[in-house]
């Protein structure tokens, strides 16, 4: 008997993660929808035209 009273019951204490995984995938989609995707601004060149007629 006192070696029953000398142990400790250990609780198995789980953590489930699928509402946090839930919860990010929600986050991922309302930041891609609401996110304004624009047209990176660059610069006109004018290039030089190459013409055969001239040479």
């Amino acid at each position: 008997m006192a070696k029953n009273l000398s142990r400790q019951k250990k609780l198995d204490t789980r953590i489930d993660f699928t509402p946090m995984v839930d919860m990010n995938m929600l986050l991922i989609t309302f930041f891609m929808f609401c996110t304004t995707m624009l047209k990176p601004q660059t610069l006109q060149i004018a290039l030089p035209f190459h013409d055969d007629k001239q040479q």
